[in-house]
């Protein structure tokens, strides 16, 4: 395993969160409000994207590792799972839905994205023996 790789996998993959919700605040309110907006975005998403790769990111990569699990469907849905936990942890714990779907969909969006990169500067776009299922 590239150690180099894996550590900038873990610094890089984070980001894709808050970019994630920019072009979700793009989509909803436009790309003005969006750019307004842009600063605040990275300062509050960025450092819960980190907590979130530190807590249970890490933990699923190890996990991971110890199993030999590396097919990219793996760490998309469970980047998904900890995008979608995350937000139900910050919310506090709430079932209340109504008005929330939408930011459970672009938060586990948020989080299979940043697997999905995660896992591309891991192992390569055509790693071979990353996609065998085991």
């Amino acid at each position: 395993m590239n150690y180099w790789r894996l550590l900038i996998a873990f610094i890089v993959s984070p980001l894709i969160t808050p970019l994630t919700l920019f072009i979700t605040v793009t989509y909803r309110s436009g790309v003005s409000s969006a750019i307004e907006m842009l600063l605040f975005i990275f300062a509050v998403y960025t450092p819960f994207a980190y907590l979130a790769t530190f807590v249970f990111g890490v933990p699923a990569f190890l996990l991971f590792r110890y199993l030999n699990w590396k097919h990219v469907l793996l760490y998309v849905v469970s980047g998904g799972a900890i995008g979608l936990f995350t937000l139900w942890i910050t919310l506090g714990f709430s079932t209340y839905l109504n008005e929330r779907v939408g930011d459970f969909v672009w938060c586990s969006l948020a989080g299979a994205l940043s697997a999905l990169v995660f896992w591309i500067i891991l192992y390569g776009i055509r790693s071979r023996e990353a996609m065998r299922v085991r």
